[in-house]
C-alpha cells in the first residue's frame, strides 16, 4: 500500500471531523443568537413560574394549577438550572439551547447506528438547521427536551440492534419512563417506537417477552402520573 493510499482515510476521517465541528457550531449559533432579545411569551412564563419555586414539592403542586400538560420532568430540571444561571430570558431559554445541541449529535450517532457515516452527517446537518428544531431549542418549554429523550430512545434501540445486551435493553426502558414524563406527546412517540421494534422485534429486542416486558413494564412504572394527563379538559382540541 502506497503513502497516500495509507492517507486517504485519514483525510476523510479528519473532513468527516470537521463537518462535525462545523455543524455543531452552526447549530450552537442559530440557537444561542440574540436568546434573550425578546420578554417570554405565555407558555414560557408558565414553565418559569414553575421552576422559581423554591422547592419540589411547591413545584409540583403549582404544576397542578396553571400548566395544562401535567407534565414534571423539564420544570424540575429548569428549577436547578436557574439556581446556577439566573431566572433572565436568556438563562431560562440556554436550557432548550444545550438539549437542541445534543439532539444534533445525537441524530449522527442514529443515522451512523441505523444506516452509515454519511446518513449520521445528513441527519445532524439537516436537524442543525431545521426552521422547527431551531425554533423549538430557543424557548423556555419542554419540546427541546422531548425530542431529545425520544432522539436517545432510537438511539438505544438500534445500538441494541447493532450489538445486543441486557444494559442496552434496559437504558432503552429507562428512556421510555423519561420521555412520558417529558409530555403527554411521549405517549405518541412510545407508540411509534413500539411498533417499529415490533416490525423486526428479533433484531431489536431478540424476542417478543422482552419487547412484551419493556413496553408495559413502561406503560405500568409511569401509570400513577400518566393518569393526570387525562383527568381534565385541554387547553387545546387540537
Amino acid at each position: 500500500m502506497s503513502h497516500e493510499e495509507a492517507t486517504e482515510p485519514e483525510l476523510r476521517d479528519l473532513l468527516n471531523g470537521l463537518a462535525m465541528v462545523l455543524t455543531v457550531i452552526a447549530a450552537t449559533l442559530l440557537r444561542a443568537r440574540r436568546l434573550g432579545g425578546s420578554n417570554f411569551w405565555y407558555d414560557e412564563v408558565v414553565t418559569m413560574r414553575l421552576a422559581e419555586t423554591p422547592t419540589i414539592g411547591e413545584l409540583l403542586k403549582l404544576l397542578f394549577q396553571i400548566d395544562a400538560t401535567r407534565a414534571p420532568l423539564h420544570p424540575l430540571i429548569l428549577q436547578d438550572w436557574l439556581v446556577v444561571f439566573g431566572n433572565s430570558e436568556t438563562a431560562g431559554r440556554s436550557l432548550s439551547v444545550v438539549l437542541g445541541v445534543a439532539t444534533v449529535v445525537l441524530l449522527y450517532f442514529l443515522g451512523r447506528l441505523a444506516f452509515d457515516e454519511a446518513t449520521g452527517r445528513w441527519g445532524a446537518f439537516l436537524s442543525a438547521f431545521s426552521p422547527l428544531m431551531v425554533y423549538y431549542s430557543r424557548e423556555a418549554r419542554m419540546y427541546a427536551l422531548l425530542v431529545l429523550i425520544s432522539s436517545l430512545s432510537w438511539v438505544m434501540l438500534f445500538w441494541n440492534r447493532r450489538s445486543p445486551s441486557r444494559w442496552k435493553t434496559i437504558g432503552y426502558a429507562a428512556c421510555l419512563v423519561v420521555m412520558l414524563f417529558t409530555h403527554p406527546l411521549g405517549l405518541l412517540m412510545l407508540g411509534t417506537l413500539g411498533l417499529a421494534s415490533a416490525l423486526d422485534v428479533r433484531g431489536f429486542l431478540g424476542a417478543w417477552k422482552p419487547w412484551f416486558a419493556v413496553h408495559l413494564g413502561v406503560l405500568i412504572v409511569a401509570a400513577p402520573w400518566l393518569r393526570f394527563y387525562f383527568d381534565h379538559a385541554p387547553e387545546f382540541l387540537s
